[in-house]
Formats: structure tokens, sequence, C-alpha cells
């Protein structure tokens, strides 16, 4: 039997060697660490809960109601699925400096890229909003307006509960895409105030920074792996509780 050598990748002795504790420490050294962990939180944040409410109302739309353009309107939801994530980082882009010029401080903020990211994940969004609501019988909102209930009391009291699983189920996927996705990100952000971890990753890479990436790569996924487990407790529980 012939065994070959193999060489190691030039990067990998410098990444073993400096993946310890002291990268860790450097990363806490790091000017503005605690503004871009904040900027992450929030953009994260506003970017899943936008995508889960707008993908619910626009499922509602589609699914139940009579309007004549649903079926158009579904279409264009899906439609940024199709489009490269270069191309549409740029038409946002274009799209933010035409607002900002308008008088609106939206361009290189944290919120162009919530609404960014929120536009890109909305074609997954309410593919998997159109079934939950599908599964719901018409009976029991029927049921709740011929009660007296108001359509949005219905909607909170009647879908909401019942497709609570898929709420928690799609606000997690929405996160977790947000924070690893460094593309839109790198595009629409503007100074060092306005950054988020997928941009202070990509600039530690690029700087040579490896072992400090690596130690931000392992908080990062025990961090995200515990949200991820709270928040799936949480919403299947009160989904099977109803």
């Amino acid at each position: 039997m012939r065994v070959e050598n193999t060489k190691m990748p030039a990067g990998m002795p410098m990444m073993l060697g400096t993946s310890n504790t002291s990268s860790a420490e450097t990363i806490f050294d790091t000017e503005l660490v605690g503004t871009i962990v904040m900027n992450t939180l929030i953009m994260t944040a506003a970017a899943a809960t936008f995508t889960v409410v707008l993908s619910f109302l626009i499922s509602v739309v589609v699914v139940r109601s009579k309007f004549w353009g649903r079926k158009i309107l579904d279409q264009l939801v899906f439609m940024p699925h199709a489009i490269p994530g270069m191309v549409m980082g740029l038409a946002f882009l274009w799209v933010f400096l035409q607002i900002d010029r308008a008088g609106v401080p939206l361009f290189g903020s944290i919120w162009s890229m919530a609404i960014a990211f929120t536009i890109s994940f909305m074609a997954y969004g309410t593919r998997t909003m159109n079934a939950a609501v599908l599964q719901i019988h018409r009976d029991l909102e029927e049921a709740a307006l011929i009660n007296g209930a108001r359509p949005w009391r219905m909607l909170w009291r009647v879908f909401v509960p019942l497709i609570m699983p898929t709420v928690v189920g799609l606000w997690i996927w929405a996160m977790l895409h947000a924070v690893r996705a460094a593309g839109l990100p790198l595009i629409l952000y503007q100074g060092a105030r306005n950054q988020v971890l997928s941009v202070m990753i990509w600039n530690m890479w690029t700087d040579g920074q490896i072992g400090s990436v690596g130690a931000i790569a392992v908080m990062l996924i025990l961090f995200l792996l515990a949200v991820t487990l709270c928040l799936r407790a949480f919403g299947f529980r009160r989904g099977i509780g109803i």
C-alpha cells in the first residue's frame, strides 16, 4: 500500500496555534465590540420579527381573502428568491440612497439591513405560513366572527395560537440566517458604529486574525444553540397546550 504525504493548508498551523483563550480575550478588548453585538441583536431580532409578521399577514390575504390580486401578490413576494444575492444587495443600496436623499437617514444603518433581510426572507416565510394557515379550518374563524369578534381579534386569538410552532420555527430560521449572512451587511453598512457581527468577522478574517474569528465562531454557535433550544421549547409547548 502506498501512502502519500499530504500537506496541511498554509493557514492551518496558525489557526491551530492561535485558537486559544487569549483570542477570546482580545475580542472583548476590540473597540466597539459592545456596539457591534448590540447592533447584531437589534438587526436580527427586527429582521426575524418583520419576516414573521409580514409573512403571516400576506399569507392570510393570499389563502383566506378574496382580494383580486392575491395571486399576483404571492408571486411578487416569491420573486426575490430568484435574484442573486449580490444583485439584490446592489438594488437595495440604490434604493436606500434614494430614500436618504429624500431626507430619511436609512442608508448605512442597521435598519436598512433588517429591511433587506426581511424582503429576502419573505419568499420562504410566506411558503411556510401558507401551509400553516391552510391547516386551520374556516369554521374556526367563522365561529369567532359570528360570536362578535373583530377580524384582528380573531387573527390574534384563533390563528396565532394554532400556528405558534410555525411562527417560532420561522423566527428562528430568519434569525439564524440574518446572523450568519455577510453579503448584504457588507454592501449596506456605513461607518464603524453600524457594523454587525458578520462584518466584524469578515474584517478580522481579511486582517489575518484567524484565532479571533475561531473564538467568535465557537461563542456564536453556543449562543445560537441555547437561543434555538429555548425558543423551540417555548413554541412547541404553546402549540401542544392549545
